[in-house]
């Protein structure tokens, strides 16, 4: 069963990478074309390539990239091929399309972000587990950050293993505008709520923008977990505090809030009771009597925003508290969970201990009786 869950938790981390097994002269979608010598047609032009443990031997030439790996690097980007300069502009969607193959069914990694500090992805890391056969891999993304004229392609292989790798044909093509969100108001009556097995999206919204840390969040991921029959529940963690204004009222981003409601709307239509939640808030972590004021109006944003929804979505109100926040932790949650209630007189509030969610610290919390 171990097998089994973690196949299934594998696969929804590579679902942007919908894999093409037809012929690779197959054309893709018509559209811009962001990036340049994708055919290797120049050698090595507008392409670098490195290798910090000296592991891998690299060959421009017949129109593809070569790679050679001798040895494990330590991390996926200590070795890789990559392009600078492109253009990545906010709301659009991309695509990208490689042929790729390997002898020894090495696994790589792509993705697209930022060339600087904090060194953030847009495109999400995919990875990818040849064949030696070569074949057409795609990604599709939606640019969530701001527009950059120096975005980077990576192809990462410093933990690929020893064997021989193939690139060639690399695409990456502006499909236009992302479209308007669809989101789902129709919604199952349970006759049940209880959870007992659950899967979260973890690094979807928990990071500073969708993409960043994980695969960009899509429709199709709900369909596949509600196919699977194994899950009864949906966690959603979100990182609200870096969609939100930093003085009063601490306005959250609508365009922000109208995609977590996209996310929470597609689980319950599905019939997952659904878990929303704040999943990380550092300036409260840090400095909770500074940040609490910005901690309670979020909350009450929340609250009043999905207020009618159906009482099989559940709030919780701090993933795993710790750091300064432990000591006010006591005094801090009743008075959120007493915002919530004005709104929300009988939804599931979710309240961890202290101690990143210890267990012996569980004694020590004092739950409102109202």
């Amino acid at each position: 069963m171990r097998r089994k869950l973690t196949n299934l938790l594998g696969s929804l981390l590579l679902l942007t990478a919908c894999v093409t097994t037809s012929p690779v002269s197959e054309n893709i979608s018509s559209g811009k074309t962001v990036l340049g010598n994708g055919d290797f047609s120049s050698g090595e032009n507008s392409w670098s390539s490195w290798s910090n443990g000296n592991k891998c031997r690299f060959s421009f030439s017949k129109g593809e990239v070569s790679v050679s790996v001798s040895g494990t690097e330590n991390k996926p980007w200590d070795a890789g091929i990559q392009q600078n300069f492109l253009l990545m502009e906010e709301g659009k969607i991309y695509r990208i399309d490689f042929d790729a193959r390997s002898d020894t069914g090495q696994k790589i990694r792509m993705d697209i972000g930022m060339i600087r500090d904090p060194y953030y992805s847009y495109s999400g890391a995919n990875y990818f587990r040849l064949d030696p056969e070569k074949k057409t891999y795609s990604v599709t993304f939606t640019m969530r950050q701001k527009t950059d004229s120096n975005a980077q392609l990576h192809f990462f292989l410093g933990s690929s293993g020893k064997g021989n790798i193939a690139i060639d044909n690399v695409l990456l093509t502006c499909l236009g505008d992302e479209p308007p969100l669809s989101i789902p108001a129709a919604f199952p009556v349970l006759d049940r709520t209880q959870i007992k097995r659950g899967i979260q999206f973890g690094l979807a919204f928990a990071a500073p923008y969708e993409g960043a840390y994980g695969p960009e969040l899509k429709e199709e991921y709900f369909d596949i977990i509600k196919a699977d029959g194994r899950f009864d529940h949906i966690r959603l963690p979100v990182w609200w505090e870096y969609h939100t204004e930093k003085k009063p009222p601490y306005t959250v981003d609508p365009e922000y809030m109208e995609r977590i409601d996209w996310a929470v709307s597609n689980s319950l239509s599905r019939g997952f009771p659904t878990i929303l939640n704040m999943h990380w808030f550092r300036g409260l972590e840090e400095y909770p009597l500074k940040y609490k004021a910005e901690y309670y109006a979020v909350w009450r944003q929340i609250a009043e925003y999905f207020r009618d929804y159906p009482d099989y979505l559940y709030f919780d109100i701090m993933n795993e508290p710790h750091g300064a926040l432990d000591q006010y932790w006591n005094q801090i949650f009743p008075e959120v969970y007493d915002i919530i209630r004005e709104t929300n007189p009988t939804r599931t509030i979710i309240i961890s201990s202290t101690g990143w969610a210890n267990m012996n610290t569980v004694p020590s919390l004092k739950l409102p009786d109202r």
